[in-house]
C-alpha cells in the first residue's frame, strides 16, 4: 500500500503526533509507516508500507519511497528539480546516515547508501547497488544493476559503471565535462586505483591496489594489471594482457592481445621519430617485446641499415636480428647496434618468427633479402628498395 502526503513542510511544531509515538499520525494512520516528527518533509512525499524515515532526515519534494524503505537520521534525498515525475527509491533500498541524494536522482529496489555518501544530481542506481561509507558520487552518474562500491570511493561526473562492477577501497574515476567524456567502468578494480576520464574497461578486467590508468585508457577482457602499475594517457590495451607489478605503459602505447609485460617493465614506445602502432611481448623468459613501426618505403639508396638502427633509436628503441652464433656471420647486426631475439620464441628468420607470432605482415628486420623481401643485410646493406614495411624494433 502506498500514501501521498500533499502538504506544506512538516516540522516538529506542526506535525500531529497525538499519542506521542514520535511518528506523523497522518502517515502512521494511513499505511502504518514512521515519519519521524522531527524529520523535515516537503510536499508530495508518496511512501510505501514498511518504510521508515528518521529524525532529522530532509526529504525535499515529489519523493517516491517504496516498502520497506529505511531513510536514516540527517540524510538528505533532494527531490524533483527540473526533471518530470517522482525523484523515486526503490522497494527495501536503505539510505544511511548522513547520506546526501541529488536532486532527479533514480534509485532501484535493494540498494544500500552507506553512511555519509555523498552523491549528486540526477543519478542513477539499478537494483542491488551497493555504496560504501563516505563515497563521492558526482553528477550524472549511472550505477548499473549489481555495482559494488567500496569505502572512500569517488566517481567522477558522467561517470557509467557498468553492471556487476566492484571498485574497492579508495578507488577513484575523474571528473569528465560531459556524457561523450565520461569513463566506462567494469571489472573488479582496486583498492586505491585511480583512472581517469574517457576511459574504458571491459568488465573482465581485473586491476590491483595502486595503479593508475590515465585518460582516454581502452582496457579489453580478461585483462590482468597488477598492483603499482601505470597505464598512461591514450594506451590501448587488448583482451588477455597481463601487466605484472610497477611496470609502465607509455603514453600513445598499444599492446595486442595476449601481450605479457614484465615485472617493473617501461614500455615508452613514442619517445621520438616514428610512431609505434603495436606491438607484442613473448611468453617465454627473457620476455623480449617487439614493436612495429609505421609503415615506411626501404630507401633505394644510401645505406639502409643506419636508416633501420636510426629510425629504431629515434623512437628510443633498437633495430633487432638473428642469433648469429647458431646461423653464421652474415647475420651479425651487432654493429647497428641490434638486439639478438632468442631463436626458440622468436625463431630465424626473426621476420617469419615474428609474423607467425604476431600476425603482423611486411615487417623489417636484419636478414638476407633473398630469403626475406624486407630483410636488410647486415654484411653489405643490401635491401629491397622501394619495399614498403613496418620495421620491427626492441628496448
Amino acid at each position: 500500500m502506498i500514501t501521498t502526503l500533499l502538504a506544506l513542510v512538516v516540522s516538529t511544531a506542526s506535525a500531529a503526533d497525538s499519542n506521542e509515538d514520535g511518528c506523523v499520525d497522518s502517515f502512521f494512520d494511513a499505511n502504518s509507516v514512521c515519519v519521524s516528527t522531527d524529520a523535515t518533509i516537503a510536499t508530495g512525499l508518496t511512501i510505501g508500507s514498511g518504510a521508515s524515515v528518521a529524525a532529522f532526515a530532509d526529504i525535499g519534494p515529489d519523493v517516491t519511497l517504496g516498502q520497506g524503505v529505511i531513510v536514516a537520521s540527517r540524510s538528505i534525498i533532494a527531490g524533483r528539480l527540473g526533471e518530470p515525475g517522482a525523484s523515486a527509491i526503490g522497494n527495501n533500498s536503505i539510505v544511511g546516515r548522513a547520506a546526501s541524494i541529488g536532486v532527479d536522482s533514480q534509485i532501484g529496489a535493494d540498494v544500500t547508501l552507506g553512511r555519509n555518501a555523498q552523491m549528486g544530481a540526477r543519478l542513477q542506481a539499478g537494483d542491488t547497488v551497493q555504496v560504501g561509507y563516505a563515497n563521492d558520487i558526482g553528477d550524472d552518474v549511472e550505477l548499473s544493476a549489481g555495482a559494488v562500491l567500496g569505502a572512500l570511493v569517488s566517481v567522477g561526473d558522467h561517470t557509467f559503471v557498468q553492471p556487476g562492477t566492484v571498485m574497492a577501497r579508495g578507488t577513484q574515476v575523474a571528473d569528465a565535462a560531459s556524457a561523450l567524456e565520461g569513463s566506462d567502468i567494469g571489472g573488479i578494480i582496486g583498492p586505491d586505483v585511480s583512472i581517469g576520464s574517457a576511459t574504458t574497461i571491459d568488465p573482465l578486467a581485473r586491476i590491483r591496489k595502486r595503479s593508475t590508468i590515465g585518460d582516454n585508457v581502452t582496457i579489453g577482457q580478461n585483462v590482468r594489471i597488477a598492483r603499482d602499475v601505470t597505464v598512461e594517457y591514450d594506451a590501448i590495451i587488448g583482451d588477455n594482457v597481463t601487466i605484472r607489478a610497477g611496470a609502465v605503459i607509455g603514453h600513445g602505447a598499444t599492446l595486442v592481445d595476449g601481450t605479457f609485460v614484465g615485472r617493473d617493465e617501461v614500455i615508452d614506445p613514442v619517445a621520438s621519430g616514428l610512431a609505434v602502432v603495436a606491438q607484442h611481448t613473448s611468453t617465454t623468459s627473457p620476455y623480449q617485446t617487439v614493436y612495429r613501426l609505421e609503415p615506411q618505403t626501404v630507401p633505394s639508396s644510401g645505406d639502409a641499415r643506419v636508416w633501420y638502427q636510426t629510425s629504431c633509436e629515434d623512437a628510443g628503441l633498437r633495430p633487432v636480428s638473428c642469433d648469429y652464433n647458431n646461423w653464421g656471420p652474415n647475420y651479425n647486426a651487432t654493429a647497428w647496434n641490434a638486439v639478438i631475439l632468442e631463436k626458440t620464441y622468436w625463431s630465424c628468420n626473426v621476420s617469419s618468427g615474428i609474423q607467425s607470432r604476431t600476425g603482423w605482415s611486411g615487417v623489417i628486420t636484419f636478414h638476407v633479402p633473398s630469403s626475406d623481401g624486407n630483410g636488410i643485410y647486415a654484411t653489405s646493406g643490401e635491401s629491397n628498395g622501394g619495399a614498403v614495411g613496418s620495421m620491427v624494433c626492441t628496448d
